[in-house]
C-alpha cells in the first residue's frame, strides 16, 4: 500500500533521514519507533507532502506520489494526524470534524460523522463547545476523529500518547487498535515501545535518521537488541539506588547511626556552622530551635504505629451504597446527604470505582447527581469523574476540586441566608488545583490561589482571592 525507498529528507542544508526503506501492507499497523529528533516527524512530513524529500521514492497505491503536493495526498486518503493534535481551538468540536470532510469525503460528511461519534462518544457530548477547553484526551479524540471525517485509505498518527497520562495513554492504544480492527492500516508513529509493540504488526526502529532495525512487533518486543536502540534499562536505575545507598550508609557510618529510624529526631547532629557564616545569615542563632529539652530524650520521635484513618466509615461508601443503578446501569439518580468539614475528599473513592468500570470517559452528563447540606471538608470532588455532579448547599473548605477529572461542582449559598453572596467568601483556598476537565459554579468568592494549574476545566465564580489562575495552561475561569 505504502512503499519508501532510499529516502533522504531534512531541513534547507540539514540531512535528517538518509536512506529510509518502509513499507505498510492493508490491514497493518506498522511502528515507526524512535526517541526524540531522530526524524519521526520528518518521515510523516514528507509522506504528507509538506516537505520535499532529498531523493528516494513514495508510492502509495501502486503510483509515484513524491512530488505530488499536500492536497493531492489527502485526495487519495492518506491521511495525517499530526503530533500536538493542531486542533483550532476558536471552533467547537463539531466544526473541528467538519473540517476533516472538506477536501476528502464532504458527501458522506453526515455518515462519517456518526461513525467518528461512535468511537469517541465523548465527542458528540461536547460537539458545541470550543476545542480549545478540551482536555488533552479529548483534543486527541478530536484530532482522530478528524483524520477519519477525511475516509482515509491510509490513517498516519503521530506521537498520539504524548502529553497523555498513562490511563489515558492505555485507553488512547486500545482506540487505536479498535480503528485498525475495523480495516483501517494505520502507520504510528511512536516514543513508547511497549504499547506500540503490544499493538502493531511490524516496527522499524529509527535511529540517526537511518533505520536500526525491522521485524514484526512480536519478535521485536522479545529481542534483546532492541534495547540498545532505546538508551537506558531497568538496571541503570537500580544501580543508581545502589551508588545512593552506598554513599548513604557512608554518611550514616560517619554521623553514629546505623539505620535511618535511628536518625529520626536527631537534631543535635545538624551543623548550623555553615548557614550562620554566610553573610545574610550573619548571627543568626538556631540552637534553641535545635535542642532537645532532657526530657523529651528518652520519647519516641518517629511514627511506631499505624494511624487509623477510618476509611470504612467515609461517606463515599454510603453514596456507593446508594447509587447502584447509578454505577452499574447508568440510570439517572439523585441523592441528598448533610455534610460536615469532617467529610474529606468526598467523590474520590465513587471517582476511582467510575474509573474501573468505564476508563476516563466515565458515566454520562449528570448521571449521578449528590445534593450536599452543610460545611463540606477539605477536597470536596477531588478526582471526581465524568457523571457526577455535586451540588453543596452551604460552603467548602479548601481544595475543593483538587484534580477535577470531569465532574459537575455546584457551591451555592444556604436558600434561608441573608448574605449577598458576590460579597462573601464561601469555597476555601487552592480551588481546582491541577484540574485537568469539568465544570465548576461557584455562587460566591473562593479564597487564593483559585485554579492554580488547572489545565482543563471551566469555572464560574462571584470573585477570586490573590493569585488566582496562577500557572493556568488550559480551561477558562
Amino acid at each position: 500500500m505504502l512503499e519508501i525507498r532510499d529516502l533522504h529528507a531534512g531541513y534547507g542544508q540539514i540531512e535528517v533521514l538518509r536512506g529510509i526503506n518502509l513499507e505498510v501492507g492493508a490491514g497493518e499497523i506498522v511502528a515507526v519507533l524512535g526517541s526524540n529528533g531522530v526524524g519521526k516527524s520528518t518521515l510523516n512530513n514528507n509522506i504528507s507532502a509538506l516537505y520535499k524529500p532529498f531523493s528516494g521514492s513514495i508510492r502509495f497505491q501502486g503510483e509515484d506520489i513524491t512530488g505530488a503536493n499536500s492536497t493531492e495526498v489527502v485526495q487519495r486518503g492518506l491521511i495525517h494526524v499530526p503530533e500536538g493534535r493542531r486542533i483550532f481551538p476558536n471552533m467547537n468540536v463539531r466544526e473541528n470534524l467538519e473540517l476533516g470532510s472538506q477536501v476528502r469525503g464532504k458527501a458522506r460528511r453526515s455518515q462519517n460523522l456518526e461513525r467518528v461519534v461512535e468511537i469517541f462518544p465523548r465527542l458528540k457530548e461536547r460537539f458545541s463547545q470550543l476545542a480549545g477547553t478540551l482536555s488533552g484526551g479529548e483534543q486527541q479524540m478530536l484530532a482522530i476523529g478528524r483524520g477519519l471525517m477525511s475516509e482515509p485509505v491510509l490513517l498516519i498518527m503521530d506521537e498520539p500518547s504524548l502529553g497523555l497520562s498513562p490511563l489515558l495513554v492505555e485507553q488512547m492504544f486500545e482506540l487505536i487498535s479498535k480503528i485498525n480492527k475495523e480495516g483501517m492500516p494505520i502507520l504510528l508513529m511512536e516514543q513508547n515501545a511497549v504499547q506500540t509493540l503490544a499493538i502493531a504488526h511490524r516496527a522499524y526502529i529509527i535511529e540517526n535518521g537511518v533505520v536500526a532495525m525491522q521485524g514484526t512487533a512480536t519478535e521485536m518486543a522479545r529481542d534483546p537488541e532492541l534495547r540498545k536502540n532505546f538508551k537506558g534499562t531497568p538496571e541503570h536505575v537500580i544501580n543508581f539506588f545502589y551508588y545512593v545507598a552506598e554513599e548513604l550508609r557512608g554518611i550514616m557510618a560517619q554521623l553514629g547511626f546505623r539505620t535511618l529510624a535511628e536518625m529520626v529526631g536527631q537534631t543535635n547532629k545538624i551543623n548550623s556552622n555553615k548557614a550562620i557564616s554566610h553573610y545574610k545569615a550573619k548571627g543568626l542563632d538556631l540552637s534553641a530551635i535545635l535542642h532537645t529539652p532532657d526530657g523529651y530524650r528518652e520519647r519516641i520521635v518517629r511514627n511506631t504505629e499505624k494511624q487509623d484513618h477510618n476509611l470504612e466509615n467515609v461517606l463515599d461508601f454510603q453514596i456507593l451504597k446508594d447509587s447502584h443503578r447509578a454505577m452499574y446501569r447508568k440510570e439517572k439518580m439523585s441523592l441528598n446527604y448533610p455534610i460536615n468539614n469532617t467529610n474529606r475528599s468526598v467523590g474520590a473513592i465513587v471517582s476511582n470505582e467510575i474509573s474501573k468500570i468505564y476508563g476516563h470517559l466515565g458515566l454520562p452528563e449528570d448521571t449521578l447527581n449528590v445534593n450536599f447540606t452543610g460545611s463540606a471538608g477539605q477536597s470536596l470532588g477531588a478526582f471526581s469523574a465524568h457523571g457526577l455532579t455535586f451540588t453543596v448547599e452551604g460552603n467548602t473548605n479548601d481544595y475543593l476540586g483538587k484534580g477535577l477529572s470531569g465532574a459537575k461542582l455546584i457551591i451555592k449559598k444556604p436558600a434561608k441566608a441573608t448574605f449577598v453572596a458576590e460579597d462573601n467568601v464561601i469555597v476555601g483556598n487552592v480551588c481546582l488545583f491541577g484540574a485537568v476537565e469539568g465544570e465548576a459554579y461557584i455562587n460566591g468568592i473562593a479564597g487564593e490561589r483559585f485554579a492554580v494549574r488547572n489545565s482543563g476545566a471551566t469555572a464560574v465564580v462571584e470573585g477570586v482571592g490573590d493569585h488566582g489562575c496562577e500557572y493556568m495552561t488550559g480551561g477558562k475561569v
